[in-house]
């Protein structure tokens, strides 16, 4: 889903949205990032990126790196053919075995042979949205949340507490609906 798409169905849910201006991106981009941290949750695959590093030593880290800490996320030893063979554990100063430890922009790799290639496997930070083409994280199945979200937003921007609460109480139950029914697998059954 587009920016664009988003501001049409929003446009078609709220009737007149004539007076929003330049605030829309800022409600699209605390949207987006919404959103992207709750399918981390579910579906952190959809997201990894990967780093590669060789040998011992101090690498700085990806200048995008979010999160280490979804799904197959972390650092992993690779074999000769190139799999993902065991994740790396942390380790403190004094460690006999591979590890490895962070500092707040390097990764240290200890106890590695010199060719020993590693992967880190990150989920990166989410960018900012601003053209109306860019895309969103935000899949056609969270409309209605979304939708509800951007009335909320709206209300509160436009001081009408009771429809804010009113579209408060919508969202909640909208977002709960979507998170108790989301899925990471294909929604396919075997035979």
């Amino acid at each position: 889903m587009t920016v664009q798409e988003l501001y049409d169905k929003f446009g078609l849910a709220q009737k007149d949205i004539s007076d929003v201006g330049s605030i829309w991106f800022q409600w699209v981009n605390t949207l987006n990032h919404f959103f992207y941290r709750h399918v981390q949750r579910y579906e952190p695959d959809r997201f990894i990126t990967e780093e590669t590093y060789t040998g011992n030593g101090e690498f700085d880290l990806p200048t995008d790196l979010d999160n280490l800490r979804m799904g197959e996320c972390g650092l992993w030893l690779v074999d000769s053919s190139g799999n993902l063979t065991r994740g790396l554990p942390t380790g403190g100063r004094i460690v006999k075995y591979a590890s490895y430890r962070l500092t707040s922009d390097k990764v240290v790799l200890q106890n590695l042979s010199d060719n020993q290639q590693v992967n880190m496997l990150y989920i990166p930070a989410l960018g900012e949205v601003s053209e109306v083409s860019d895309a969103l994280v935000l899949d056609e199945e969270w409309t209605e949340v979304n939708i509800e979200e951007l009335k909320r937003l709206y209300f509160e921007w436009d001081k009408n507490g009771g429809q804010e609460t009113n579209a408060d109480g919508r969202l909640d139950r909208s977002l709960q609906e979507l998170m108790n029914n989301y899925t990471r697998s294909p929604k396919v059954a075997s035979l």
